[in-house]
């Protein structure tokens, strides 16, 4: 388990199913944010055809021990999208996070290419609402470049 970095890499099914998320987080310099969920973190944004890149932009962080109260993450989510701007989508990244995405329906904005995405996920200091905005491939560092931490 490592710290939020900056970015944030949603893994390809394929590779989740296939037990491969090691190998992709040492390809994006990074490491898993929860040690049950499948996202991956790093500090930099590297391009690989096994994953999405997001830059995160906003974290909201829960109480300690609220991702065993549904409540609380509910409260949580509300708080997140309190902005007014609707997200493309709200995606519960780590299993037994007691919260369904479709009672917040009301606030995706489905239509809108620009739209952030909305992470729920344990990290390394509780449960965290994590908004991210994709990162264009154009933008992203070749995963074979860098400094090769």
């Amino acid at each position: 388990m490592r710290s939020l970095g900056r970015y944030l890499y949603e893994p390809d099914p394929a590779v989740v199913h296939a037990g491969l998320l090691a190998e992709v987080a040492e390809e994006v310099h990074g490491g898993p944010v929860d040690t049950d969920g499948p996202l991956l973190t790093a500090d930099a944004p590297h391009r690989t055809p096994f994953a999405t890149a997001h830059r995160v932009t906003d974290v909201l962080r829960g109480e300690d021990g609220a991702e065993d109260r549904g409540e609380d993450l509910r409260d949580l989510l509300r708080r997140a999208l309190s902005g007014g701007r609707g997200v493309a989508r709200i995606v519960v990244a780590s299993p037994g996070l007691d919260v369904d995405p479709e009672e917040f329906a009301q606030h995706l904005a489905p239509g809108d290419p620009d739209a952030p995405t909305l992470f729920l996920t344990r990290t390394d200091g509780g449960p965290a609402a994590v908004t991210v905005q994709r990162v264009p491939e154009a933008t992203a560092t070749p995963a074979s470049a860098g400094s090769g931490t």
